[in-house]
């Protein structure tokens, strides 16, 4: 399990910054990023499991069966 999951640290991301301004503005950048994909993602999957089950279902536990 572990072998699965590369080893990485905050050294790992911040050697190639031109600065600590351009480090800051891309790890920001970054989290926002992620979150908005992660946004996208959960309705898409809450979408596909309407579709799935013919109803839509307004309690998120329900679908974890």
């Amino acid at each position: 399990m572990y072998g699965l999951v590369p080893g990485s640290s905050v050294a790992d991301f911040t050697q190639n910054a031109k600065s600590t301004k351009a480090q800051v503005i891309g790890q920001i950048s970054g989290i926002v990023v992620a979150h908005i994909l992660f946004a996208f993602a959960s309705v898409f999957i809450i979408i596909g499991g309407s579709i799935y089950l013919g109803h839509q279902e307004w309690n998120i536990l329900n679908y974890h069966q």
